[in-house]
């Protein structure tokens, strides 16, 4: 059972719920709340929140639940959630029970690497290839993460430019009548011709060939929309190696 205890905006101390949970249901559950739910959505707040039925990490764990912020679960959470209790026992007394700014941090790019790794979110297994024993050691682990992470990218680049060499020349050409000025937004935004290219690219990795014919173009991206609308692609005949 998870306690707030902000009397200043509710006038009597009041339990979330007393529903029947496993920890893991209920801390994923506390973390998706959105902020108009929340009595206190400020990370800070998690020393205000006491948990009952459960201790050391776990517990931990819970309070950053609830005091995790926007509804969305923090990458450094959704780690911990997924591993068996006896690795969170190992992690315990490995750093102990409470998560510093610094230790979520470091928790969330070691979620960060195993996922673009695609290996299993078991720290606990990591560690034993990291360093070849049984001791929870996040530094090793995070830079054995980090090595692996920059061997992948490095190779990932070498094949994206094999596969992207026949086509070189093509959209080289292709994106020379495209505005290459940056575009402002919230900051400088890449151009339309740097948009075209990468779309032009990654259509190329995914495809084999680049578009023919009209095709909408528009980007994704997080930070900066841009629509370019329907553009006519020619027909290229052959890709030519540089």
């Amino acid at each position: 059972m998870v306690w707030d205890s902000d009397y200043f905006k509710r006038p009597r101390r009041r339990y979330i719920s007393s529903r029947s949970y496993s920890w893991r249901a209920f801390a994923l559950c506390l973390s998706n709340l959105s902020t108009a739910d929340r009595i206190n959505p400020d990370p800070a707040a998690a020393s205000q929140v006491e948990v009952e039925g459960e201790s050391g990490l776990v517990a931990e764990i819970l309070r950053r639940a609830y005091a995790s912020g926007d509804g969305e679960t923090p990458e450094f959470l959704h780690l911990l959630i997924q591993h068996r209790d006896d690795c969170l026992l190992d992690l315990e007394e490995a750093v102990g029970d409470r998560l510093s700014d610094e230790l979520q941090a470091q928790l969330a790019d070691i979620a960060s690497d195993l996922d673009e790794l695609g290996l299993e979110p078991d720290l606990c297994a990591v560690a034993r290839v990291a360093t070849g024993g049984n001791e929870l050691d996040l530094r090793s682990i995070a830079e054995y993460l980090s090595t692996k992470v920059d061997a992948k990218r490095y190779e990932d680049a070498r094949q994206r430019d094999r596969l992207l060499a026949p086509f070189k020349t093509s959209i080289d050409t292709f994106v020379e009548k495209f505005d290459d000025r940056p575009l402002r937004g919230g900051g400088m935004v890449r151009s339309p011709r740097s948009r075209v290219r990468s779309f032009l690219e990654d259509y190329v990795i995914a495809n084999g060939c680049l578009p023919t014919g009209p095709v909408r173009v528009k980007s994704e991206s997080r930070s900066f929309s841009l629509d370019l609308g329907t553009i006519e692609f020619p027909d290229i005949v052959s890709p030519t190696s540089d």
